[in-house]
């Protein structure tokens, strides 16, 4: 039953919306299959890798979903279908394998990773150019993950060392390492208040730790209706919501979570942000599994949101409409 029940899912519908679309962007001749030689270059053999691409995020979406185990007897409300509005695009000047994003000021700050095969440093990006800047290596050659400010400190997170990192906000100096103490794995962080940090590490829940001790707080499972939602990546803090990057994101979708029940309130389906990438970028991005949705920042005053991805070419700055 479970299998069946994927099918009137949310994150079905996403999926084939965002498939829908990508095939519309993409146009008639790439939804061809040509088998020719390897020698033939690459553009010969992307024909074929883009059908199996959609094909495989399609049945990977269903049977992700249709695994999730039941969760409480109490059900969440279904989510609701956030809609939104794209201001401009950001064009970056060199690409990041983005893990951490927050707004800092007329700038973002990322937290990239993918170590040994990329670097794992700290950028800053301007917002009104789209310059990247690289401002501190990540210390001891780890992957670097989330991203998070508390007033003049920046937090983040390591990927399986079970580190996070503190560094001054001016000087981006390492003032100290301390020790994750929630989990051997780190995935998203961002500020829930003055004193708390709000982190992921891929499962199911969210974790709530002391900013100055890191000791853990509270343990929050998030629901999708009836079911726990593994797979939470990247964090983000608005209000007493949290917007969250799933690891599953041929959803290209972003989740709305209440911060006091763990409950999903609302889906956003970013799908459409695709068209405005050139069809080279878009089918790159389809073809490389690690290059997915990932990277949320949120500017209070203008209450626009920073949608990004791994390796993406361009930031996208949105306003929600509800």
């Amino acid at each position: 039953m479970r299998f069946f029940a994927a099918f009137t899912s949310p994150a079905f519908s996403i999926i084939t919306s965002a498939a829908t679309l990508v095939i519309k962007t993409a146009g008639p001749k790439w939804t061809s299959v040509r088998l020719r030689s390897r020698n033939s270059g690459r553009g010969s053999e992307i024909h074929l890798k883009f059908v199996t691409v959609l094909t495989i995020s399609f049945w990977m979406g269903v049977v992700t979903h249709a695994q999730v185990e039941a969760t409480t007897d109490k059900a969440c409300p279904e989510p609701v279908s956030i809609k939104f509005v794209l201001d401009r695009t950001i064009n970056r000047s060199k690409i990041g394998y983005t893990q951490g994003l927050i707004f800092d000021g007329d700038r973002l700050l990322e937290s990239t990773g993918r170590f040994p095969a990329s670097p794992s440093v700290i950028n800053s990006i301007e917002l009104a150019t789209g310059r990247v800047r690289r401002l501190t290596d990540t210390p001891d050659n780890v992957f670097g993950e989330g991203l998070a400010r508390i007033d003049s400190e920046i937090f983040q997170l390591s990927n399986t060392e079970g580190k996070i990192f503190v560094y001054d906000v001016s000087t981006l100096r390492l003032k100290k390492t301390m020790i994750n103490s929630f989990s051997k794995r780190g995935w998203g962080l961002t500020k829930f208040d003055s004193k708390t940090l709000l982190a992921s590490d891929g499962s199911e829940n969210l974790y709530f730790i002391d900013a100055e001790t890191l000791a853990l707080r509270r343990t929050l499972p998030v629901t999708m209706g009836a079911y726990r939602l593994p797979g939470l990546n990247h964090l983000q803090m608005v209000g007493d919501s949290i917007f969250a990057n799933l690891l599953e994101s041929q959803y290209f979708s972003i989740l709305r979570i209440d911060g006091g029940s763990g409950c999903v309130t609302g889906l956003l389906d970013v799908a459409p942000l695709l068209k405005n990438l050139s069809k080279s970028d878009l089918i790159d991005i389809l073809t490389d599994p690690e290059r997915v949705l990932n990277g949320i920042a949120y500017d209070p005053k203008t209450r626009q949101f920073y949608v990004t991805g791994k390796a993406w070419p361009r930031i996208f700055v949105i306003r929600l409409m509800n």
